[in-house]
C-alpha cells in the first residue's frame, strides 16, 4: 500500500527533547518523507568506534521492530538505543543509534519486518 505525504521529498533531523509529561518526542528536520512505505536516512559508511544513527519513517499502523540482517535488535544489548515519536500525519519516526560501531554492526537494517527497503551500513577500520 502506498501512502503519500504533504512533505514528500522534503527534508526534516530527528532529535530528542523533553515534554511536559517527562517523555521524549522527536523533532523533524532531516528525515525524508518520500510517500513510500518506509524511508531511511543516516550514514552508510562508519569508522569502527564511531556512531551509527539511522532514522526511519514508517506508517502509524506498521509494527516497529528494528532488525540487523533479519535478526531482531534487542535494545540495550550491544549498545543500541532507540527513540521514536509521531511524525507527519499518518507517520512515525524512529531513530536507532549504536554509540560504538564494530564490524558486527555492519549490514542491512530494517525498522519493520514487512519493509522491502533497507538501510545498509558498512563499518570500516581506519579513517574515511
Amino acid at each position: 500500500m502506498s501512502r503519500s505525504s504533504p512533505l514528500a521529498g522534503a527534508g526534516a533531523s530527528v532529535s530528542t527533547g523533553g515534554s511536559s509529561s517527562g517523555g521524549r518526542y522527536i523533532e523533524e528536520q532531516d528525515v525524508t518523507y518520500s510517500g513510500e512505505d518506509v524511508t531511511y536516512s543516516g550514514q552508510h559508511v562508519v569508522v569502527e568506534g564511531g556512531r551509527i544513527s539511522i532514522a526511519c519513517v514508517l506508517g502509524v499502523n506498521d509494527f516497529l521492530q528494528w532488525t540487523l540482517n533479519d535478526t531482531p535488535i534487542v535494545l540495550g544489548e550491544s549498545g543500541y538505543t532507540m527513540i521514536h515519536g509521531p511524525g507527519r500525519q499518518g507517520y512515525v519516526v524512529s531513530r536507532l543509534t549504536q554509540a560504538r560501531a564494530r564490524s558486527i554492526h555492519a549490514g542491512e537494517y530494517r525498522c519493520t519486518g514487512r519493509a522491502k527497503e533497507i538501510h545498509r551500513v558498512f563499518v570500516v577500520s581506519g579513517k574515511i
